[in-house]
């Protein structure tokens, strides 16, 4: 009999632990959600603004499907900016580019490279609301 009720004191202790620990931590994981909805709705609150970044145009890999254009900005890294190749019509590039960033193709063996003749020009990076590049603009 005493062995039986130190069974059922003990089982009792480790339900009783166990809810306390359960409990914890769901109250933990309520107050992460609250925060979460507070900065969401502060977010949606603020009116997300589009963007413009001055940067140098420094140089380009062309690959099969895409090309990465990499540009300098007057502080901070290198920003790089991947757009699909001609052929991969089925992923059109939601990015509106100038025509003359890329090497002209009539004289060149093998893979394209930037144009040297742009190289080291000034650019504006076009964001939207959501911080993605829409536009590559040259400066005037």
């Amino acid at each position: 009999m005493m062995k039986s009720n130190f069974q059922i004191s003990m089982f009792t202790w480790i339900l009783i632990t166990g809810f306390i620990l359960l409990s914890a931590c769901n109250r933990e994981t309520s107050n992460q959600q609250t925060v979460n909805e507070d900065t969401t709705s502060q977010s949606t609150d603020d009116k997300a603004t589009s963007k413009e970044i001055e940067v140098v145009y420094e140089s380009c890999a062309v690959y099969a499907s895409s090309t990465k254009f990499y540009f300098k900005p007057a502080q901070g890294d290198l920003i790089e900016i991947s757009v699909w190749n001609e052929g991969m019509e089925d992923y059109p590039s939601p990015i509106k580019l100038p025509n003359n960033l890329l090497e002209d193709d009539e004289n060149i063996e093998g893979p394209l490279g930037a144009n040297p003749e742009v190289i080291g020009k000034k650019y504006t990076l076009i964001y939207n609301e959501v911080g993605e590049v829409t536009e590559i603009r040259p400066m005037k």
